[in-house]
């Protein structure tokens, strides 16, 4: 797949390939999965990706609109929460070895505000 899109492009394959990758090569990959991936999943953008460079990244999703309608203080409501989280989760480790970074470590919490649970964040270890 070419997620640069300029005229140096970015190969990057899944398929068995076991491709080393710089650190700017995989920030690109994360900002393909926070604009692209994310886009066609859920009809928007990743609100908010923060990296340290050495491959530990956060994406944040201010409204996750499968989190809308869970209330903010039942605690039934926040293991449902961890519960829906997982399958986005699983989406992101699977977008992530297709695009050659596989071995990623992805967790997710939902950031609970007092008014809502549709926050969210999903923290992404690169081996």
């Amino acid at each position: 797949a070419n997620i640069a899109g300029g005229n140096n492009p970015i190969i990057m394959g899944g398929g068995g390939h076991n491709t080393t990758m710089d650190a700017k090569t995989q920030l690109e990959a994360v900002k393909f999965l926070c604009k692209e991936f994310w886009t066609e999943v859920f009809r928007k953008q990743i609100d908010k990706l923060q990296t340290n460079h050495r491959g530990v990244f956060v994406l944040k999703d201010l409204e996750l609109k499968w989190l809308r309608r869970l209330p903010p203080d039942e605690e039934s409501a926040r293991v449902g929460a961890i519960r829906i989280l997982a399958f986005p989760c699983g989406l992101i480790r699977g977008a992530l070895a297709c695009l050659g970074l596989n071995g990623a470590v992805v967790s997710c919490d939902f950031l609970a505000d007092g008014r809502t649970m549709a926050s969210c964040s999903f923290n992404i270890k690169v081996k």
